[in-house]
């Protein structure tokens, strides 16, 4: 990561009325990593979120994730947020 990387705690991006302007995007990913959640949106059980950022700091991340022994989402979690923003009679805005 570069020295002057930002982080971007979007928690409450699908609580928004409409489209809004994220620094991770105007800054294309280049030192913004955006980080979000499901569970202000789908549900607070789920304890599943996401991150975007450029592709080596993911692998970066994840391998520290690994070293802290943070496991991960559940399968079941993951499943249905896939579902939840992938069917069509979910009508859920994506920020």
């Amino acid at each position: 990561m570069s020295p002057s990387t930002a982080i971007e705690d979007d928690i409450f991006a699908g609580l928004q009325l409409g489209p809004a302007l994220h620094l991770a995007s105007l800054d294309g990913l280049g030192s913004v990593i955006r980080i979000g959640s499901f569970s202000k949106t789908l549900s607070a059980s789920l304890r599943c979120g996401y991150i975007a950022a450029q592709p080596d700091w993911i692998e970066a991340l994840i391998d520290l994730q690994v070293a802290t022994n943070f496991g991960g989402s559940s399968p079941v979690a993951v499943e249905l947020i896939h579902t939840a923003l992938t069917d069509d009679s979910c009508h859920c805005s994506r920020g």
